[in-house]
């Protein structure tokens, strides 16, 4: 995932002050409206007020806290493919109005997002607004782990190469989010499809070239390179007989 912009550049002290970008925050929460999550719900997760998430989702707010992106963002890996409660009328209720707000801003859920742009100052999503089902119902805001600590929360933003170096250092990576393990699993299931055409393409020494779609799905041609030792033929062209003066 690429690195967040800071507003301020902190050093010392000054870095529990520091605001980030709202960008990447408000498309998270938007994409978990857009799965039936209405901004009360949001607000009790976050330990904020339905106001803050408004303001957020809405674009009114172009900064928020270290702290509240570093909530968001383990609130989106929790509930990114989940779904709120509809047990009780009033949770029917606010899953619908959430699901209406979504379809009239046309936000996507977490599928439709590019994490490798989604923290950049400017974002806007590719896909649109389509309903979805999740995988199942959500964890209720009060069973949801606690906050990373404070030293976490304050300090700059990873960078992909900080990232890399981190992985090499100890031997271990971040786990993908989910619009990249959602795109893994698409290409395996497009690999496992074409694995027979790919097999027999080997056996004649076709050339086979891969090209993926908007939604991650891989399709596949297949070349046999007899073709490229044909002579290029040119069409022939009939001459037009030469226009009679007067």
């Amino acid at each position: 995932m690429t690195g967040t912009a800071l507003v301020t550049t902190p050093t010392g002290e000054s870095a529990a002050s520091a605001r980030l970008d709202a960008g990447g925050t408000a498309w998270r929460l938007r994409s978990l409206i857009a799965m039936g999550h209405d901004c009360t719900r949001l607000a009790r997760a976050l330990n904020a007020s339905p106001g803050t998430i408004r303001r957020i989702v809405s674009g009114r707010s172009q900064t928020v806290s270290p702290q509240l992106r570093t909530m968001a963002c383990q609130l989106w890996e929790a509930w990114w493919d989940k779904t709120p409660p509809r047990r009780s009328p009033a949770q029917q209720r606010a899953a619908a109005v959430a699901l209406r707000q979504a379809e009239r801003n046309n936000w996507p859920a977490a599928a439709g997002l590019d994490e490798d742009l989604l923290d950049q100052p400017g974002y806007r999503p590719w896909s649109n607004y389509r309903p979805a089902t999740g995988t199942g119902p959500a964890t209720d805001p009060a069973e949801l782990p606690p906050c990373r600590s404070a030293a976490y929360e304050h300090a700059p933003i990873e960078t992909e190469q900080a990232m890399t170096d981190q992985a090499a250092r100890t031997g271990t990576a971040r786990r993908p989010g989910p619009s990249r393990r959602i795109q893994t699993a698409l290409r395996a299931i497009s690999d496992q499809a074409h694995s027979a055409a790919d097999a027999r393409a080997r056996a004649r020494g076709w050339t086979a070239t891969t090209t993926t779609g908007r939604l991650g799905l891989q399709s596949r041609t297949y070349r046999d390179p007899r073709f490229d030792r044909l002579p290029t033929r040119r069409p022939a062209t009939a001459e037009l007989p030469a226009k009679k003066r007067p």
